[in-house]
């Protein structure tokens, strides 16, 4: 759990790769229908091969906005799967049983005995609400220094605007429509700049602050044994320390590889200098409380 652009998909991944869990990964997404009846008929890996051929023929190599390697096996958010099925991106009574089949379906065909891994950001905001739908759910929290996220946030939402991006056309229909609308494309762009005011990072330092708020109001309710914190700061610097935690507090095998440490490559630190000017507040808010 953490804002877009705090550093989940990283955590995500490494996660992912040390092998104690089953993920959400975007070959699911893509070929949700046809999931079981390929586990049924043997047919796993051929079918990921079918993904990955579909993702050559697209050129798609990365998310194109972070340089993220894509392939059928890349962890993915769950938002976009509830999105195809239930008409939501985030996890809320209307989606729950879209929920359910999703996490059922995922470790029927997947590796027994391991726990199931998500994230999906849209629902950071919401995660009390998340607790009461999943009673089970454990949590992780990861966060990250807000004017070096929100600048990550703006120069993501900018990058997403200089050219089509044949990954978005192929995770979601609804973000194909999108980015493909000339209209919207001119106008999304123009809340970007100077000329509006800059309306967009006005909305995401907003955002930012409820965030924040949100969770220091919340997360003292849930049971503490449901939850643990890290920084993604923390993360960058002592991977091995900070992932032996979190493997220890979910319960699961340590299965650490060094070599992991070598795919980290911490974002752009530097905050935009726009982002300095409108969230000087957040600077003093970044005390948030930690657990675990």
């Amino acid at each position: 759990m953490g804002e877009h652009r705090s550093g989940t998909t990283l955590l995500y991944q490494l996660l992912t790769n040390s092998g104690a869990f089953n993920p959400l990964t975007l070959h699911h997404i893509l070929r949700f229908d046809q999931l079981e009846e390929d586990f049924r008929q043997g047919r796993q890996e051929a079918a990921r091969a079918e993904t990955n051929a579909l993702l050559q023929r697209r050129g798609i190599h990365d998310r194109m906005m972070d340089s993220v390697k894509v392939n059928a096996d890349m962890p993915e958010e769950y938002g976009f799967l509830l999105l195809k099925k239930a008409g939501y991106l985030k996890l809320r009574p209307q989606s729950l049983a879209a929920f359910q089949e999703m996490c059922r379906c995922v470790q029927a065909v997947s590796p027994p005995g391991k726990p199931l891994l998500l994230k999906n950001p849209w629902d950071y905001i919401r995660f009390a609400i998340v607790k009461q739908l999943v009673p089970d759910a454990r949590f992780v929290f990861i966060h990250r220094d807000p004017l070096a996220t929100i600048s990550s946030q703006l120069r993501g939402f900018r990058s997403s605007l200089e050219t089509v991006n044949p990954y978005a056309e192929v995770l979601s229909k609804v973000l194909g429509r999108l980015q493909n609308n000339w209209l919207a494309r001119k106008v999304l762009s123009w809340s970007a700049s100077p000329y509006s005011g800059h309306l967009t990072l006005r909305m995401m330092v907003s955002q930012s602050r409820k965030s924040r708020e949100y969770y220091r109001t919340h997360v003292g309710q849930l049971p503490p044994d449901c939850w643990t914190t890290i920084e993604y700061e923390e993360l960058c610097r002592q991977p091995e320390a900070v992932l032996s935690r979190l493997l220890q507090f979910l319960g699961v095998p340590e299965a650490y590889d060094p070599a992991l440490a070598k795919q980290i490559s911490p974002r752009n630190p530097t905050p935009l200098p726009e982002v300095v000017r409108f969230a000087k507040s957040l600077v003093n808010t970044t005390a948030i409380p930690s657990h675990g």
